[in-house]
């Protein structure tokens, strides 16, 4: 072997061994995380990078905390949430609700201006002819009779919102409300706001 060659492997070792050292650094100081919890129906994933891990871990909790609030005030599952006390006074009077819901119905009666009713809040009632099951236990399909009964109920327009006072009222007794896939951005987009006031600059929020 000859010199030159020598240098040059010496030169490659060297090269070599500073990239492994940078890398070792790099991983160190800059951890990445994943955390999942069962929220909103699914599994919510928050991967984050940092080079505090406590920072990291308190971040995420934060978040998970924030997402569990707004679910519970949005969710038409709970008996005690924004959503049912809506759907449950429909045809009555108006109801309170807080701030963070006023926005999402706001953000899903745009929705449902700007696709002409193809995208309808008030659809929450086909929930009781879609989300049913037979003795099986598997999904029924729902006949025109049953869908056509229900369509009167149907109507973006029977919705009265006062946003200064935080109330809202459905015209018709057996409206419903769902807030679906829009809450679900909503609550995402809050969590990621979470993170950012605990300094978390690199992540993502999946549900």
């Amino acid at each position: 072997m000859t010199n030159q060659q020598k240098n040059i492997l010496a030169f490659a070792a060297t090269i070599l061994v500073f990239l492994l050292i940078a890398l070792a650094v790099y991983n160190k100081k800059s951890s990445e995380i994943k955390y999942t919890r069962p929220l909103m129906g699914t599994i919510v994933e928050l991967t984050l990078a940092g080079k505090d891990e406590a920072r990291l871990n308190a971040a995420a909790e934060a978040a998970f905390d924030e997402i569990k609030r707004l679910e519970e005030l949005m969710s038409h599952y709970r008996g005690d949430s924004d959503v049912a006390k809506i759907n449950k006074a429909a045809g009555k009077e108006a109801v309170i609700i807080s701030r963070e819901t006023m926005d999402v119905i706001e953000a899903s009666l745009k929705a449902s201006h700007i696709t002409n009713g193809a995208f309808d809040v008030t659809m929450g009632v086909l929930g009781k002819v879609w989300l049913t099951k037979d003795d099986r236990g598997e999904m029924t399909i729902p006949s025109r009779e049953e869908v056509e009964t229900l369509l009167p109920l149907i109507d973006y327009h029977q919705i009265t919102i006062d946003k200064k006072n935080n109330k809202v009222k459905l015209a018709k007794k057996g409206m419903k409300i769902n807030l679906g896939g829009i809450a679900k951005g909503y609550i995402v987009g809050k969590a990621a706001d979470v993170l950012k006031r605990h300094g978390i600059k690199k992540g993502i929020v999946h549900a």
